[in-house]
């Protein structure tokens, strides 16, 4: 069963001044949270040379928190960049193009030959 909350602009002076406070606790545990968790984290990269593959979901999984949550934390201790995921996505691209430049090379040179070996017969 869930209370309805009365909104803001209906709210008497003595109400805002109780939510606001109460949400301004919120934020402030949370901040203290993160803090906290980061320098675990902090802790940990300590021990950990470079990532191999699966290890950021590894090590979210142990520190209890969501893969996303690590990477902004990364980024906060200035472990990774904001650009990383941008340059991984235009090397995956340049990537993509060569193959696909291959494979038109390649089925070009199929289609060759089968038209030289049809004039053969």
């Amino acid at each position: 069963m869930s209370r309805k909350q009365t909104p803001f602009s209906k709210m008497s002076p003595d109400q805002r001044r109780r939510f606001v406070g109460g949400r301004r606790a919120h934020n402030h545990r949370r901040r203290i949270e993160r803090d906290y968790r980061r320098c675990r984290l902090a802790e940990v990269l300590k021990t950990v040379d470079e990532f191999s593959y699966g290890a950021r979901k590894r090590l979210a999984s142990e520190l209890g928190i969501s893969r996303w949550t690590l990477r902004k934390d990364l980024i906060a201790l200035g472990v990774i960049t904001r650009t990383e995921r941008r340059e991984r996505t235009e090397r995956d691209a340049v990537q993509r193009e060569a193959f696909a430049n291959r494979l038109h090379e390649s089925l070009r040179r199929g289609r060759e030959i089968q038209e030289a070996q049809e004039q053969a017969k």
